[in-house]
């Protein structure tokens, strides 16, 4: 009875095998503070640019759609002319990557192509920024306008036209610029409300 007891207490201390010994975890190491505030930036960003681009943030003096119906005002009129900053922080070509999308799925957009550039708008007034956006969707490709291309409080602001720039408004854009690219949401009706990554991959907008 004594060497039966030995030969278990040796058999206890031995270490474990790779074969199929059950080795003791270290408990999971909590997330740091800083790691959960930039979570939670994130999620109240993504927010904001779901909500201006849905309408439920507006600002009437800087709304997009207003500067079709009223007077534009001094500021807001150098706001629109300066557009989304410094022309060469933003003209040109962009691939477009879908990160979150709603909407019919065979109309849902899976990527395309956004080239913003200034287009003359009236003869002997400066030009004004404006993009097309190239959406490609099972359905088929789609092309939206931006128009009336503005900053407000860091959040860029567009207007999207269907048909041509000066076609009806079928929806709105709100993003951010970070290096070298854009986070933004767009909402169309059809096509529904889709988030995406502008990541710049030239600075002419010429093909």
């Amino acid at each position: 009875m004594q060497r039966l007891a030995a030969d278990r207490q040796a058999t206890d201390l031995r270490p474990p095998d790779a074969a199929g010994s059950v080795s003791r975890r270290p408990p999971p190491r909590p997330r740091s503070p800083l790691a959960v505030l930039g979570w939670l930036a994130v999620a109240v960003l993504i927010c904001f640019l779901v909500a201006v681009a849905s309408g439920l943030i507006s600002d009437d003096a800087a709304a997009p759609t207003a500067l079709k119906t009223a007077k534009i005002p001094p500021a807001l009129a150098r706001a629109l002319a300066a557009g989304w900053g410094a022309q060469s922080t933003y003209i040109g070509r962009y691939h477009l990557r879908v990160v979150a999308t709603s909407g019919p799925r065979a109309s849902r957009p899976t990527g395309g192509e956004l080239t913003l550039f200034l287009r003359v708008v009236k003869t002997g007034q400066p030009p004004l920024p404006s993009g097309i956006l190239a959406l490609q969707a099972p359905s088929g490709e789609e092309l939206v306008y931006l128009t009336d291309l503005i900053s407000t409080a860091g959040a860029l602001q567009a207007t999207i036209n269907g048909g041509a720039f000066v076609g009806p408004v079928i929806g709105s854009f709100a993003g951010i610029k970070t290096s070298g690219s854009i986070v933004g949401v767009a909402s169309v009706p059809g096509l529904g409300s889709f988030e995406a990554d502008y990541t710049r991959f030239s600075g002419s907008p010429q093909p």
